[in-house]
C-alpha cells in the first residue's frame, strides 16, 4: 500500500499518544483523518456521533468535508448507513451506478470522485462514528490490503475516542461530586453562624437559609456563602416560627 510500514507503526502510536492527560490540545479525528489520507492518498472525513447525531468531526480535503456536511445535513449517504448497521461499506463505482443516495451521489461524481470506502468506528457493542474514504481519478482502487491497514488505524482511534470519552464522563463526575461537597461545606458553616447569631438551633438555622433562597430565587448555597462573608444577614424572626411537627 501507498506508505510503507513503518508510517502505519508512527501512526497508531501518534493516535494512542493522542489520548491522556494532553488530549485535549490532541485532535484525534483530525489525526486519523490526515493520517490515513497520506496513507492511501484518499480524501477523508471522520463522522462522531453526538448525542445521537452524526456530526462532521475532521476531515482532510474541502470536497470531503462537504459532502461529510450533506450527509449530516440530509440524514442519507455512505457514512449514515454505515454508521446505523455498523459494517464496512465500499461503492467502487460512482460514475456508472447510480448509489442508493441521488443527493450525496450526485455531489461526489461532481466532485470527481469515483469510489467510496466507509469503515465504522466501532469497538464491541460501541459505536462512535464512522471513518469515509472518496477515490478520484487519480487514486487506484483500494485493495484488501490497504482497507484491512484503515480498518485497523480506525479500531485504533475508536479505542483513544471511547477513552477519551471514559475520561470526560470521569472528569465530570468528579467535578459534580466536589461541588456537592463544597456545597455542603458551606451550607454547614452557614448553619453554625446563623444559629450563633441568632441564638437558634441548627435545625432552625437551616430553615432561615431555605427559605431565604425560596422565596428570592436562589440556590441555597450562594446564600450560605454570601451569610459566611458577612455579605448578607438573615432576619431571625424565620427561625423563631413554630416548626412542623416531626413525621
Amino acid at each position: 500500500m501507498a506508505g510503507s510500514t513503518q508510517a502505519v507503526h508512527e501512526l497508531i502510536v501518534t493516535l494512542a499518544d493522542s489520548v491522556g492527560a494532553d488530549s485535549r490540545q490532541q485532535n484525534l479525528p483530525q489525526i486519523l483523518a490526515d493520517g490515513v489520507a497520506g496513507l492511501v492518498k484518499t480524501d477523508t472525513a471522520v463522522l462522531l456521533d453526538e448525542a445521537g447525531s452524526l456530526t462532521v468531526a475532521a476531515a482532510h480535503g474541502s470536497e470531503a468535508a462537504d459532502l461529510a456536511a450533506t450527509e449530516v445535513d440530509s440524514g442519507q449517504g455512505p457514512s449514515v448507513d454505515c454508521f446505523r448497521d455498523g459494517v464496512p461499506l465500499a461503492w467502487t463505482d460512482l460514475r456508472d451506478r447510480t448509489p442508493s443516495w441521488p443527493l450525496w451521489g450526485g455531489q461526489a461524481r461532481g466532485a470527481g470522485f469515483t469510489a467510496a470506502y466507509v469503515r465504522p468506528l466501532r469497538r464491541r457493542q460501541y459505536r462512535v462514528g464512522v471513518l469515509t474514504l472518496l477515490a478520484s481519478e487519480a487514486t487506484p482502487h483500494l485493495n484488501h490490503r490497504q482497507l484491512a491497514t484503515v480498518q485497523a488505524l480506525a479500531d485504533a482511534a475508536t479505542v483513544g475516542l471511547l477513552h477519551q470519552r471514559l475520561l470526560r464522563r470521569q472528569a465530570l463526575v468528579t467535578a459534580q461530586l466536589r461541588f456537592a461537597l463544597d456545597s455542603r461545606i458551606l451550607i454547614e458553616q452557614a448553619k453554625g453562624v446563623l444559629s450563633e447569631r441568632a441564638g437558634t438551633t441548627v435545625d432552625q438555622a437551616f430553615q432561615l437559609l431555605r427559605e431565604y433562597a425560596r422565596s428570592h430565587g436562589r440556590k441555597i448555597h450562594e446564600v450560605a456563602a454570601d451569610v459566611i462573608s458577612e455579605n448578607l444577614r438573615l432576619p431571625a424572626q424565620t427561625a423563631d416560627r413554630p416548626q412542623p411537627p416531626a413525621k
